[in-house]
């Protein structure tokens, strides 16, 4: 390959390799745009979809849901025991009955504690979300970015 050959084909690819820093710095803004891409569709639309199906996302709800059912749960009083007994020894039909009574605030802190696992799981929905927004994000300029270089790519070739 002569050297002419060679240095122009440097002089290209540095070219290329300079617009693509270049490109990818102006496509790379700290917040979405939420302009459709060429197929349709924008960041908002793409991240409604994935919070909608994306199972992670839908576990901690699901256990949400369960959180705030325990604080009920924990809300609630004991159930009264009621038994019998029939012996063959005089009386010889046995009632009784009881009722658990709990003193020191055992219940108050059941539902305290209660409501800090619903809070948490609140925290971990968040932080979920704020994971798959990122994830997307990165994915989804990466996509322009590719798509970007492969129009670079054929322009220059």
């Amino acid at each position: 390959m002569p050297v002419a050959t060679q240095w122009r084909a440097a002089v290209r690819l540095f070219t290329s390799l300079a617009l693509l820093l270049f490109l990818s710095a102006v496509t790379h803004p700290q917040t979405p745009i939420a302009t459709p891409s060429s197929d349709g569709l924008s960041f908002e639309q793409l991240y409604e979809l994935a919070v909608r199906d994306n199972l992670q996302i839908n576990a901690v709800r699901r256990r949400r849901a369960v959180a705030e059912a325990e604080i009920q749960i924990a809300g609630q009083r004991p159930n009264p025991e009621f038994m019998s007994a029939y012996t063959r020894a005089e009386p010889r039909w046995q009632p009784s009955v009881s009722q658990l009574i709990e003193l020191g605030g055992k219940r108050g802190r059941r539902i305290d504690v209660s409501r800090n696992e619903l809070r948490l799981t609140e925290l971990e929905l968040e932080a979920a979300l704020r994971t798959l927004r990122h994830d997307l994000r990165i994915a989804y300029f990466n996509v322009g970015l590719a798509r970007n270089s492969v129009l670079l790519g054929k322009q220059v070739a």
